[in-house]
């Protein structure tokens, strides 16, 4: 203290940095990190607002025991509770001091928004968790955190070293779910982009689970030495250990062991360390192996069962696209500015979504909110979408009158031709109800007047008449848009049905006692044969000359029960649904429907086969009435027969093989 007293007398500094360095280590000695941290969940330990927080009492624990004990280090796994603690202790001293912590490296905070699952949602999920993540680093601390520590996350999609990569995160921590026989080694991305991994073998609660917070006795201590030693057989590079799991909050006696480790365990030489001072470490070894691939979730039924909750990501991400693109168009135009506070506002409150926690102490509460979060996004992001739609369509010009016109927009990059459901009111030029030309019959033109054939779906009448149509829009130009024009006709246009229609019915009178036979119901590119006994389906593609698929189905296999998000065991009983109708609902000049009713152990099940004209698409459509427990997994099967034929399943940002 008095060689600090004559240096501010000498120097005049008003601030002084101090180094620590660390205790000095025999040549040869295992270097190995510990890491403290804590797994900030979100509605795992309780409703939102109790896991944030638990999440300021540990942030405040870890600010504490860094004051105290300079050797200390802690990681916040997430912004999320950053923020969360950061908006809270505004003004206050807490704040000042997690920021000069964090910018000293004592503290590190992450690159990403929060925990999230990584192969649920939409790529852009992926991407956004960490622009966020990093551009609140950025701006509210001055940091580029450079690596994500991935608490908990149950599987990962093989692109994710490349979202890192162009991130600018060159590690990763991964903690569930990777190889066995290696700790530290590079993941490959199929474009070629890597990032340095460290896989904890012993789970991401590693040192929690040792005790390395209680009184070491020599039990403890023979645990340590032994899992330490399985461990280092992985990996020829320095230990990364974790202490921490869910909301734990680190202790002194933690730090106070750190010198009984060193001391108790000849080899290896203990210190506090954050992730980044982990890789710095590592990142120049040579002689890493490598990985690459997707390492499948080991919650494979997540979806399955919620399925209140994860439906909803993957139009919210759309409609918060779309938004972004066309209010992008609208600000540079000049029709309107571009709500950049609404969108960072719900971009991370889809984000939160996808946090990888349900079913926990939150409750129903908590899976609500999350259930809410995607709503929030489709309806506001969706009511964004609609104004600045609106702004484009006021100024599109309508050469065709007298018409009612119907701007169509394509979000996307490409030209496209796809099926349009639009709500459509007509109404009167002084009175609304006085629309008797529209009354006679309709017509839908493009922008050159040539028929486009539609369908009214459904229609509504009190002071005027509103309708939903169905048609087929073609050539809509990237991230642009094509106008139609629905006109009043003498009558309406009648066009050619999408579907010829062969029904297996036709032959009871003719032959009452013969067995079931199939319906048959085909247009220019498929032919649907539909089995009436069983339900099965067969589609046969006219221009390939073979069948697509043969005996398509839905079957429910039993299951012994088990942990519901995980692979339940089967009993080896499978069950096929009986047929309870088969019907022609549509066959009109947009498309043909055909409906197959049935019972699946007891639940009703129907699917809906679309086919259409002049578009080469079939499309399925299931819907399970899921009323009473049952011990089943239901499948849709897709049997196909075809040499060298292969499923391909989404993930984000491509696509895998699933044999």
């Amino acid at each position: 203290m008095k060689l600090l007293q004559r240096l501010r007398q000498t120097t005049g500094l008003v601030g002084l940095t101090l180094i620590f360095f660390a205790p000095s280590r025999a040549a040869g000695e295992r270097q190995v990190y510990i890491i403290p941290f804590s797994h900030l969940d979100f509605f795992w330990g309780g409703t939102r607002e109790e896991c944030l927080a638990r999440g300021n009492r540990i942030i405040s624990r870890a600010i504490d025991l860094c004051t105290r004990y300079p050797e200390f280090r802690f990681l916040i796994e997430d912004d999320d509770f950053v923020a969360n603690f950061m908006e809270s202790h505004a003004g206050m001293p807490e704040a000042d001091a997690l920021r000069r912590l964090v910018k000293s490296g004592r503290i590190e905070i992450a690159p990403k928004w929060v925990a999230a699952f990584q192969d649920l949602q939409d790529g852009e999920v992926l991407s956004r968790n960490l622009v966020y993540g990093q551009r609140y680093a950025r701006s509210e601390f001055g940091v580029m955190p450079k690596t994500a520590h991935l608490g908990d996350i149950p599987g990962f999609t093989p692109q994710y070293p490349q979202v890192l990569h162009q991130a600018d995160v060159p590690y990763m921590v991964m903690t569930r779910m990777g190889p066995s026989d290696r700790s530290l080694f590079f993941w490959r991305a199929p474009d070629g982009s890597q990032v340095l991994t460290w896989f904890t073998l012993k789970g991401y609660g590693w040192g929690s689970h040792l005790g390395l917070h209680q009184d070491i006795d020599p039990a403890r201590l023979a645990t340590i030495k032994k899992e330490l030693s399985e461990v280092e057989a992985t990996t020829q590079a320095p230990i990364l250990m974790n202490w921490g799991t869910d909301l734990w909050a680190p202790n002194d006696k933690l730090v106070q062991n750190l010198s009984v480790l060193n001391r108790e365990i000849p080899g290896a030489h203990f210190q506090f360390a954050t992730p980044d001072d982990y890789f710095a470490s590592v990142c120049k070894l040579t002689g890493l192996p490598e990985v690459s691939g997707e390492i499948p979730s080991s919650w494979p039924n997540i979806v399955a069962s919620l399925p209140h909750l994860w439906p909803l990501v993957i139009p919210a991400t759309n409609t918060l696209l779309a938004a972004e693109k066309f209010a992008a168009i609208n600000y540079a135009l000049k029709y309107g500015p571009y709500p950049q506070s609404e969108f960072d506002f719900l971009w991370k409150k889809l984000i939160e979504s996808t946090d990888h926690n349900h079913d926990g102490q939150g409750g129903w509460e908590g899976d609500e909110r999350k259930r809410g979060y995607s709503e929030l996004s489709i309806l506001r992001g969706g009511e964004i979408l609609r104004d600045n739609l609106r702004n484009i369509a006021e100024r599109v010009k309508i050469p065709v009158k007298p018409s009612f016109p119907l701007v169509v927009f394509n979000p996307m990059a490409w030209r496209r031709d796809d099926v349009v459901k639009a709500h459509i009111t007509l109404y009167g030029d002084v009175v609304p109800a006085r629309i008797e030309d529209y009354r006679k019959g309709m017509r839908l033109v493009d922008e050159n007047g040539t028929a486009v054939p539609f369908y009214v779906a459904q229609y509504s009448e009190n002071m005027s008449r509103a309708l939903k149509l169905t048609f087929i829009a073609r050539e809509i130009p990237s991230l642009g848009y094509k106008t139609y024009y629905l006109c009043p006709a003498q009558n309406t246009e009648s066009f050619p049905q999408t579907a010829t229609v062969t029904l297996d019915e036709v032959n009871d009178r003719k032959e009452p006692r013969r067995a079931l036979g199939s319906d048959v119901v085909e247009n220019q590119y498929y032919k649907l044969s539909l089995d009436r006994a069983t339900g099965r389906v067969t589609l046969f593609d006219k221009e390939l000359q073979r069948d697509v698929f043969q005996n398509m189905e839905i079957v429910a296999n039993e299951e012994r029960g088990g942990n519901y998000i995980g692979i339940e065991p089967l009993s080896g009983r499978t069950f096929p649904a009986t047929v309870d109708d088969i019907r022609v609902e549509e066959n009109n000049g947009v498309r043909a429907v055909v409906t197959i009713v049935e019972h699946l152990v007891e639940m009703p099940v129907t699917q809906r086969l679309l086919l259409y004209k002049d578009l080469k698409r079939l499309d399925v459509e299931n819907t399970v009435e899921w009323r009473q427990p049952r011990l089943v997994r239901v499948e849709q099967l897709f049997p196909y027969s075809s040499a060298g034929a292969h499923i391909q399943y989404g993930v984000p940002f491509g696509s895998n093989a699933a044999d």
